[in-house]
């Protein structure tokens, strides 16, 4: 693999181009908040109070200013998602390739809806999107991952007929091979005291049919909840090293970690506020350190395999 630096000067021609992109975004940028100024100074203000000293206030007011704001915001962020969409599939393709040439890549793929309805891990969502999914082979490990942002509908219809989401789970999905054929289903999830009123309703939800698994080790008892419908696959699964390996990944992404293990598979959820691989549009591309950045990101993501230990082979499929 190469170093950074030579990666970084191999694909610099490319990042120059993509920097170019920005600036230009930018200025655009600038110029619609500009003109959108000068339509509110100019045209909408003068017409307010004209309306006002005539006694009239029309709809029409309004109306000129959603249409000028929503306008000028829908420009604008046509431009940066050009820009950003560029740097996907020319500068993280490649960090990705980099990595192994074997890995896919797919800007806006994300792990199927399939997955992450049957891990039961949260309810099945009403709005399902994602982006950045990579798959590939890591060691003996067949993997897939992406962002995923799952919803479900949370208000009534609107008068224009749109409706209102919450979010049920937004972060990292991961399903990776386990080299176990599992005879149940096992669910791994945050503490019902750290979750809240509506977290307790999910686990009630999703552990349907489900028995709780007590674990003899305090510190994993008091951080997760497990549910399982085999309690001795559950207890050999969740090895005394497991468990304090989850511990470990809980603590390295300091965020809530949910896992499942069904069909000879671990499926991984980590929540996770920021999007990963996404380029900040308000500072140079030209930085190294972004690469960096991004490698690391990549490699957080990858070492999960290594951190739960998933190459060991330790049980034979059937």
């Amino acid at each position: 693999m190469k170093t950074v630096a030579e990666f970084y000067e191999e694909i610099y021609p490319t990042l120059e181009k993509i920097e170019q992109e920005r600036l230009s975004s930018l200025t655009k940028g600038n110029i619609i908040i500009t003109v959108g100024v000068i339509i509110v100074v100019f045209i909408v203000i003068p017409m307010f109070i004209a309306m006002r000293d005539a006694g009239e206030f029309s709809s029409l007011f309004t109306l000129i200013i959603i249409i000028v704001f929503s306008g000028g915001s829908l420009l604008y962020r046509r431009q940066q998602f050009s820009v950003k969409s560029t740097y996907k599939h020319e500068v993280i393709s490649k960090i990705v390739e980099a990595v192994d040439s074997n890995f896919v890549y797919q800007p806006y793929g994300q792990v199927v809806r399939e997955y992450f309805n049957e891990s039961r891990l949260f309810s099945k969502p009403d709005r399902y999107s994602g982006e950045d999914y990579i798959s590939g082979r890591l060691g003996e490990t067949d993997f897939q991952l992406s962002e995923i942002h799952a919803e479900y509908k949370s208000g009534s219809d609107y008068e224009d007929g749109s409706s209102s989401y919450s979010t049920i789970f937004k972060g990292f999905f991961m399903v990776a091979d386990f080299h176990q054929d599992f005879q149940g289903h096992t669910i791994v999830v945050p503490d019902n005291k750290a979750v809240g009123i509506w977290g307790r309703i999910q686990q009630a939800i999703k552990s349907q049919g489900m028995e709780t698994a007590e674990m003899e080790d305090v510190d994993f008892e008091d951080k997760f909840d497990v549910f399982t419908t085999d309690q001795e696959e559950a207890r050999n699964i969740l090895s005394m090293s497991m468990i304090e390996n989850i511990v470990k990944l809980k603590e390295k992404f300091d965020s809530k970690i949910y896992i499942a293990f069904l069909n000879s598979c671990i499926y991984i959820a980590i929540e996770w506020k920021l999007n990963i691989f996404e380029p900040n549009l308000h500072s140079t591309l030209l930085d190294e350190n972004t690469i960096h950045g991004f490698l690391d990101e990549i490699w957080m993501c990858l070492e999960i395999i290594e951190d739960l230990d998933l190459n060991k082979k330790i049980w034979t499929k059937a």
